[in-house]
């Protein structure tokens, strides 16, 4: 009979460890996709997409021309303090009673509330919020020939946000991703000679290997502006990326809904080599 009731107990320690073991690998990925979304959030901050003082935020709300872009723009500057910085006292609902806050309402919350918390400065970097809280099981019976002890915890946190990072960054290299693209700013830049020396990318269509069509990013500068009226260009190709016998200097349109686009003739800022 002990012997029965030994393995009926030993049947329910395993169990309840699995479900534990599904418990925290549930939380361990949570926790991962979070730290994920909050590492994207601080990189739009420190872009030209993040509005840092008062006035950069102001003239850039007030050259948008809808109140979906406002809206759009200002709640993403309130998620990458709440949801980045992990600055919960930023925060703000979205609607009171069904009725949605209007962009000016958020607006006036981001610069009354929230700009003010970083006269103290931002994190570097977010926080993990993951709680390892250490379990162990003893499996096995003092009737039977081995004792097991199981560690459900096993990972740090240092593990998980490395996993983090590493996942992160395989989704860029899939393109699954484009952090790019989540850097660039809300207004159009005008077509003017400002844009001279402005760093670029641009986006082609190649045919690979097996007739298929793909699409990359080129990166180079703003060389000339050939007809600002017509959005015409002359773009100065990166010559560590393009072979020896393509062009250098190229013409092209920069299209206003070209801006941030993901087909042929897309175009924005280039920021540098993410990976």
């Amino acid at each position: 009979m002990k012997e029965e009731h030994d393995q009926a107990l030993e049947l329910q320690k395993r169990a309840d460890l699995r479900r534990k073991q599904a418990e925290h690998e549930m939380r361990v990925e949570n926790a991962k996709e979070e730290y994920i979304k909050a590492w994207d959030l601080i990189e739009v901050y420190h872009s030209d997409r993040g509005w840092k003082t008062l006035s950069q935020s102001w003239r850039t709300f007030n050259q948008l021309t809808s109140e979906r872009a406002r809206l759009r723009a200002v709640k993403e500057q309130i998620l990458i303090r709440v949801k980045g910085f992990g600055w919960d006292k930023a925060t703000h609902a979205w609607s009171k009673g069904n009725v949605p806050y209007s962009s000016m309402e958020l607006m006036r919350h981001f610069v009354d509330v929230v700009l003010p918390m970083e006269k103290d400065g931002v994190p570097e970097k977010p926080l993990l919020k993951f709680q390892n809280n250490t379990t162990k099981y003893t499996l096995g019976t003092t009737s039977a020939l081995s004792v097991e002890h199981v560690d459900v915890n096993s990972k740090t946190t240092e593990q998980i946000e490395a996993e983090a990072m590493i996942e992160r960054e395989r989704r860029e290299m899939a393109g699954e991703t484009d952090r790019d693209a989540n850097q660039q700013t809300h207004i159009i830049p005008n077509i003017d000679e400002n844009l001279i020396g402005f760093n670029i990318e641009y986006c082609f269509s190649y045919v690979d290997d097996d007739g298929g069509e793909y699409y990359a990013w080129c990166d180079g500068v703003v060389e000339d502006i050939v007809n600002a009226e017509k959005r015409m260009v002359d773009i100065r190709w990166n010559e560590d990326k393009v072979h020896k016998d393509d062009v250098k200097v190229s013409r092209h349109q920069l299209k206003i809904r070209g801006w941030n686009g993901k087909k042929v003739g897309a175009w924005r800022k280039y920021v540098g080599d993410q990976i």
